[in-house]
Protein backbone atom coordinates (compact mmCIF):
# COMPACT_ATOMS: atom_id res chain seq x y z
CA UNK A 1 0.00 0.00 0.00
CA UNK A 2 2.87 2.33 0.63
CA UNK A 3 4.10 1.81 -2.92
CA UNK A 4 1.46 3.98 -4.55
CA UNK A 5 2.11 7.14 -2.55
CA UNK A 6 5.86 6.64 -3.03
CA UNK A 7 5.39 6.19 -6.80
CA UNK A 8 3.26 9.32 -6.89
CA UNK A 9 5.93 11.31 -5.05
CA UNK A 10 8.63 9.95 -7.38
CA UNK A 11 6.54 10.81 -10.45
CA UNK A 12 5.89 14.30 -9.11
CA UNK A 13 9.60 14.79 -8.39
CA UNK A 14 10.60 13.61 -11.87
CA UNK A 15 7.99 15.87 -13.45
CA UNK A 16 9.25 18.84 -11.45
CA UNK A 17 12.84 18.07 -12.48
CA UNK A 18 11.80 17.80 -16.11
CA UNK A 19 9.98 21.14 -16.03
CA UNK A 20 12.92 22.80 -14.30
CA UNK A 21 15.42 21.32 -16.74
CA UNK A 22 13.34 22.33 -19.74
CA UNK A 23 12.84 25.81 -18.39
CA UNK A 24 16.53 26.22 -17.62
CA UNK A 25 17.63 25.17 -21.09
CA UNK A 26 15.62 27.85 -22.89
CA UNK A 27 17.57 31.05 -23.39
CA UNK A 28 15.71 34.34 -23.61
CA UNK A 29 14.72 35.30 -27.15
CA UNK A 30 17.45 37.19 -29.02
CA UNK A 31 17.00 40.91 -29.72
CA UNK A 32 17.65 42.60 -33.06
CA UNK A 33 21.26 42.18 -34.16
CA UNK A 34 21.91 39.24 -31.85
CA UNK A 35 22.96 35.82 -33.15
CA UNK A 36 20.38 33.16 -34.02
CA UNK A 37 20.02 29.84 -35.82
CA UNK A 38 16.31 29.93 -36.59
CA UNK A 39 13.36 32.32 -36.38
CA UNK A 40 12.15 30.94 -33.04
CA UNK A 41 15.46 32.05 -31.45
CA UNK A 42 14.44 35.69 -32.03
CA UNK A 43 12.07 37.99 -30.18
CA UNK A 44 8.53 38.31 -31.47
CA UNK A 45 8.35 40.23 -34.75
CA UNK A 46 11.94 39.40 -35.73
CA UNK A 47 13.29 36.71 -38.05
CA UNK A 48 16.67 35.01 -38.30
CA UNK A 49 18.55 36.32 -41.38
CA UNK A 50 22.24 35.72 -41.99
CA UNK A 51 22.52 34.31 -38.43
CA UNK A 52 21.23 37.57 -36.89
CA UNK A 53 17.79 38.51 -35.61
CA UNK A 54 16.20 41.35 -37.51
CA UNK A 55 12.97 42.62 -39.04
CA UNK A 56 11.41 40.68 -41.90
CA UNK A 57 12.46 43.46 -44.30
CA UNK A 58 15.96 44.82 -43.75
CA UNK A 59 16.98 48.46 -43.39
CA UNK A 60 19.88 50.06 -45.33
CA UNK A 61 23.18 48.31 -44.71
CA UNK A 62 21.61 45.14 -43.30
CA UNK A 63 21.93 41.70 -45.00
CA UNK A 64 19.68 40.68 -47.90
CA UNK A 65 19.44 38.09 -50.66
CA UNK A 66 16.89 39.84 -52.87
CA UNK A 67 15.24 43.28 -52.92
CA UNK A 68 12.11 41.67 -51.44
CA UNK A 69 14.11 41.17 -48.26
CA UNK A 70 14.67 44.93 -47.97
CA UNK A 71 12.41 47.74 -46.80
CA UNK A 72 10.26 49.29 -49.52
CA UNK A 73 12.25 51.35 -52.02
CA UNK A 74 15.60 49.72 -51.26
CA UNK A 75 17.70 47.47 -53.51
CA UNK A 76 19.80 44.48 -52.57
CA UNK A 77 23.37 45.32 -53.67
CA UNK A 78 26.28 43.04 -52.80
CA UNK A 79 24.20 41.31 -50.13
CA UNK A 80 23.19 44.55 -48.34
CA UNK A 81 20.03 46.65 -48.55
CA UNK A 82 20.77 50.00 -50.14
CA UNK A 83 19.13 53.10 -51.56
CA UNK A 84 21.12 52.29 -54.70
CA UNK A 85 24.58 52.48 -56.21
CA UNK A 86 26.89 55.40 -55.51
CA UNK A 87 26.63 58.28 -57.98
CA UNK A 88 29.51 60.16 -59.62
CA UNK A 89 28.96 63.33 -57.51
CA UNK A 90 28.93 61.24 -54.33
CA UNK A 91 32.12 59.47 -55.38
CA UNK A 92 33.86 62.74 -56.30
CA UNK A 93 33.14 63.98 -52.77
CA UNK A 94 34.22 60.71 -51.19
CA UNK A 95 37.45 60.54 -53.23
CA UNK A 96 38.27 64.18 -52.49
CA UNK A 97 37.78 63.55 -48.76
CA UNK A 98 39.86 60.38 -48.87
CA UNK A 99 42.71 62.05 -50.79
CA UNK A 100 42.71 65.04 -48.40
CA UNK A 101 42.82 62.62 -45.46
CA UNK A 102 45.59 60.53 -47.02
CA UNK A 103 47.66 63.61 -47.85
CA UNK A 104 47.25 65.05 -44.34
CA UNK A 105 48.25 61.75 -42.73
CA UNK A 106 51.15 61.30 -45.18
CA UNK A 107 52.45 64.80 -44.36
CA UNK A 108 52.13 64.06 -40.65
CA UNK A 109 54.13 60.85 -41.17
CA UNK A 110 56.81 62.73 -43.14
CA UNK A 111 57.06 65.38 -40.40
CA UNK A 112 57.56 62.57 -37.88
CA UNK A 113 60.29 61.07 -40.05
CA UNK A 114 61.94 64.53 -40.37
CA UNK A 115 61.78 65.00 -36.58
CA UNK A 116 63.69 61.73 -36.22
CA UNK A 117 66.28 62.96 -38.72
CA UNK A 118 65.64 60.20 -41.25
CA UNK A 119 63.82 59.62 -44.49
CA UNK A 120 60.82 57.39 -45.17
CA UNK A 121 61.61 53.81 -46.05
CA UNK A 122 61.12 52.86 -49.71
CA UNK A 123 57.89 51.07 -48.72
CA UNK A 124 56.58 54.12 -46.86
CA UNK A 125 57.47 56.40 -49.77
CA UNK A 126 55.76 54.06 -52.26
CA UNK A 127 52.60 54.09 -50.14
CA UNK A 128 52.69 57.88 -49.82
CA UNK A 129 53.15 58.23 -53.59
CA UNK A 130 50.27 55.84 -54.27
CA UNK A 131 47.90 57.60 -51.90
CA UNK A 132 48.75 61.10 -53.06
CA UNK A 133 49.60 60.51 -56.75
CA UNK A 134 47.81 62.05 -59.72
CA UNK A 135 46.05 58.82 -60.71
CA UNK A 136 44.57 58.36 -57.23
CA UNK A 137 41.38 60.17 -58.29
CA UNK A 138 40.79 57.87 -61.25
CA UNK A 139 41.43 54.70 -59.26
CA UNK A 140 39.27 55.94 -56.42
CA UNK A 141 36.37 56.82 -58.73
CA UNK A 142 36.39 53.44 -60.46
CA UNK A 143 36.30 51.64 -57.11
CA UNK A 144 33.79 54.02 -55.51
CA UNK A 145 31.26 53.59 -58.32
CA UNK A 146 31.01 49.94 -57.28
CA UNK A 147 29.87 50.95 -53.77
CA UNK A 148 26.43 51.72 -52.39
CA UNK A 149 25.16 55.23 -51.76
CA UNK A 150 25.48 54.63 -48.03
CA UNK A 151 29.13 53.62 -48.32
CA UNK A 152 30.00 56.64 -50.50
CA UNK A 153 28.26 59.01 -48.07
CA UNK A 154 30.16 57.40 -45.21
CA UNK A 155 33.49 57.91 -47.02
CA UNK A 156 32.67 61.61 -47.43
CA UNK A 157 32.77 61.89 -43.64
CA UNK A 158 36.07 60.16 -42.82
CA UNK A 159 38.69 62.06 -40.82
CA UNK A 160 41.37 59.34 -40.68
CA UNK A 161 42.49 56.38 -42.74
CA UNK A 162 41.35 54.06 -39.95
CA UNK A 163 37.74 55.29 -40.33
CA UNK A 164 37.51 53.84 -43.85
CA UNK A 165 36.81 50.41 -42.30
CA UNK A 166 33.62 51.83 -40.76
CA UNK A 167 32.22 52.40 -44.25
CA UNK A 168 32.31 48.77 -45.40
Amino acid sequence: MHVRPLAAVALLALTALGVTACGASQAPAAAEGQRCKQDRDCQSGLVCKAAQCGPLRSRPGRPCVTAEGCEAGLQCLSGRCSAGPASEPMCRGACRQMQDTFQREALDALRHVDDDGGAPTPEEQALIDELTGDDFGERCMSQCLQLTREQALCLQQIRSIAEIQLCQ
